[in-house]
């Protein structure tokens, strides 16, 4: 059995990952502190959300949700493109973690470890970010939103 205490590490970090990808797509800047607390309480939102009987996807579209609101309040951001931006990183993390998983488990039985576990799903955080520093480093963002009619920058 996987220890709660690596449970909880490997996910903030994950979600870490993942908030700085949303982040990267919006073209914002990477305001740590900021992006700690979006962390944190996309975290903790997501582990309520796990632990309540909801049905399959619905705490996956409730990740969405919730990290699309926490960038949008903190960054000051439109909602509408952090949705977007939020549906993307969630794609590209579940397009990993089934690759990653995919060729971990044809090596190894790694829900049996805790080490295994952990090592197995160590690429996923790091092509997260390597995705993430991508994303920024080639100003791969999202156009910008439209207000009345104009363009407007993020």
């Amino acid at each position: 059995m996987i220890d709660a205490a690596v449970l909880y590490v490997y996910g903030w970090i994950e979600t870490l990952t993942l908030a700085l990808l949303c982040l990267a797509l919006l073209g914002a800047a990477w305001k740590m502190p900021k992006v700690l607390l979006v962390t944190t309480i996309m975290f903790a939102g997501i582990f309520v959300a796990r632990s309540l009987p909801l049905v399959f996807g619905a705490h996956t579209v409730l990740a969405i949700i919730v990290l699309a609101l926490l960038v949008s309040v903190f960054f000051s951001i439109s909602i509408g493109r952090t949705l977007v931006a939020a549906s993307l990183s969630l794609i590209v993390l579940i397009v990993i973690e089934l690759t990653v998983m995919a060729i971990v488990r044809s090596f190894a039985d790694v829900d049996l470890d805790p080490v295994l576990w952990l090592l197995g799903r160590l690429p996923i955080v790091v092509l997260l970010l390597a995705a993430a520093l991508l994303v920024r480093r080639q100003k791969l963002t999202l156009p910008p939103g439209r207000v009345a009619g104009r363009e407007r920058g993020a």
